[in-house]
């Protein structure tokens, strides 16, 4: 089953591809031409994935699986964690993938019509199959997304609570987003990652002092500088696989004016300069 046939690449190309809708979900197509390991990713929204070329290896721990090909989704929780390997096909010398992030307020609007309980699980990855009917309902969602303006939110909102429902008959329901301080935080922040966020600043935003914010983060097991220094390197990770921007231009959009102390910092996290990213 062919699901997209990409146009003719250079290994060392890199895609701008990324389109947001605000409230609904983020569409993103990474291309990378180098095999990349990345440790400790955090998916900040539950996710779906199609793996066009090459292939994505994922450990969590206590749970490691490998994904490839277009004959299976990838279907991933908020909040989960793991360590990947991007390989690119040994043919075209290249790794692509679709991957659409859903907003966790159609997540939930979708469990609360399906009257699906708020049960506190550990957040998953598991593959899908695609069969013909779930084939369908893919392109269909992909190409609202594709189309960006000319399709209204409505309509892109209709399509992504499809899609759940589809998957939804075929085993994987996504895990219901959690109350978790950090979790809203997370998501807050990602809204601006250029901003020069403070705790006293985000307290605000979420109804509390910046001593209480800490103290509630603390029990979660949480620092709010880990958290912010977390979603602005994810950020920069995803501007490096989708935008052709110059290492200089993702720190600052990151929220990094230094671009050498952004490359420190990546590299702390990840293992690797972001021009190895790539």
């Amino acid at each position: 089953m062919t699901m997209h046939t990409p146009a003719a690449i250079s290994a060392t190309d890199v895609t701008v591809r990324r389109r947001t809708w605000p409230g609904l979900c983020t569409f993103i197509q990474p291309l990378i031409g180098v095999r990349q390991v990345t440790r400790g990713f955090c998916f900040f929204e539950a996710s779906v994935l199609l793996i066009e070329q090459g292939s994505l290896a994922f450990d969590a721990g206590d749970h490691q699986g490998v994904a490839g090909g277009p004959d299976s989704l990838l279907c991933v929780d908020q909040d989960y964690r793991c360590d990947m390997i991007k390989t690119p096909d040994a043919d075209s010398g290249v790794f692509q993938s679709l991957f659409i992030c859903i907003d966790e307020a159609v997540i939930s609007e979708f469990a609360l019509q399906q009257r699906v309980s708020g049960v506190v699980k550990a957040p998953q990855a598991r593959t899908v199959p695609l069969d013909d009917v779930l084939a369908d309902t893919w392109r269909f969602t992909l190409r609202a997304l594709e189309e960006g303006s000319t399709v209204s939110h409505g309509e892109v909102r209709h399509r992504l609570l499809g899609l759940l429902l589809a998957l939804s008959v075929r085993g994987k329901r996504f895990r219901v987003p959690t109350q978790r301080l950090a979790t809203r935080i997370r998501t807050l922040l990602s809204g601006d990652p250029s901003h020069p966020w403070t705790a006293v600043e985000v307290g605000r935003h979420v109804a509390m002092s910046e001593a209480t914010l800490r103290r509630r983060l603390a029990q979660e097991g949480e620092l709010f500088q880990t958290i912010l220094q977390d979603v602005r390197l994810h950020h920069a990770l995803i501007l490096l696989q989708t935008t052709a921007q110059s290492i200089g231009q993702i720190a600052v959009a990151s929220g990094y004016q230094s671009a050498s102390r952004f490359s420190l910092r990546f590299r702390l996290r990840f293992g690797h300069l972001p021009s190895a990213m790539r």
